[in-house]
């Protein structure tokens, strides 16, 4: 299981989950990919210089690991080959939702065809820029009877709520943020989680985080600098420093700075996130 929260900051979308991969109560790896970007690719005879690059969404899954992978795997391989005969305009990020959900039902109603006892189930996430700020939809696969399954796209309210949990560990996580507050101190995403991921009760919650930002410019996955209370920094990708895969020609690979995540407001180191990104607390 996962535990993903997500939440507004300024006018930027943050979404980070833990990176532990486990199979039953045992630890499969604790570097594990949870969030993706999603690449929106729109093709036309129209379009003369060739297909267009729109701003990636972003995609998170709890649950059924094999039928998140999957589902990931379909709903990119389609929308980055959008095609229509006419000038094609980018699809709503609604819309996106909706097509992870029908890739999501189709997934694991396959696997369930194998393996009946397999419910196969998780919840969704689907986040992307649309007009004048970010956007995500949640979705989570039941079964109806039998073989049949559905999957029903909400729009995440974050002016009601502040923060969205989804996932395994989403009670400790709040009961965390409930403590902060009646000791006069606010909370963070990156302490709450850290909560589940210290709680001995969640074992399938654990490993290091993962982060993305969606911004007007599209979704980017970034390298995570960790802050603990006593200010010493654990920086990495999903768990693993990327220092050791070396240069990709005279390109610095997670160039673009990281995201500074702690238990406390921290202030940026160069090349990470603008002011609030990623210690905003919950909720605003």
């Amino acid at each position: 299981m996962t535990l993903v929260l997500a939440w507004l900051s300024n006018d930027a979308l943050c979404v980070i989950a833990d990176t532990r991969l486990s199979a039953g109560h045992k630890v499969s790896v604790d570097a594990a990919p949870k969030i993706y970007a999603v690449p929106i690719v729109l093709h036309s005879p129209i379009l003369t210089d060739g297909p267009l690059r729109c701003a990636p969404m972003g995609f998170t899954f709890a649950g059924h690991t094999a039928a998140g992978h999957m589902t990931n795997a379909l709903a990119t391989a389609g929308l980055q080959a959008l095609r229509s005969e006419d000038e094609p305009r980018a699809p709503k990020v609604e819309q996106v939702a909706n097509y992870f959900a029908r890739c999501a039902v189709s997934v694991v109603e396959e696997i369930r065809s194998h393996y009946p006892a397999d419910l196969a189930s998780f919840e969704g996430l689907v986040f992307g820029w649309e007009g004048e700020g970010p956007l995500a939809y949640s979705f989570e696969v039941a079964w109806v009877h039998g073989p049949k399954a559905i999957a029903q796209v909400e729009l995440m309210d974050f002016t009601k709520f502040g923060m969205y949990a989804i996932g395994k560990g989403h009670r400790i996580a709040q009961a965390h943020i409930e403590s902060e507050w009646q000791a006069n101190r606010k909370a963070t995403a990156y302490s709450a989680l850290q909560a589940v991921i210290a709680d001995e009760h969640e074992p399938s919650v654990g490993g290091s985080l993962q982060c993305a930002i969606t911004t007007q410019y599209g979704t980017e996955l970034k390298a995570v600098l960790e802050v603990n209370e006593f200010g010493q920094a654990f920086g990495g990708f999903m768990g693993a420093g990327g220092g050791h895969l070396g240069m990709i020609g005279d390109l610095v690979p997670f160039g673009s700075g990281p995201v500074v995540l702690g238990p406390r407001r921290e202030k940026n180191v160069e090349g990470s996130c603008p002011a609030g990104w990623c210690n905003s607390g919950y909720p605003r």
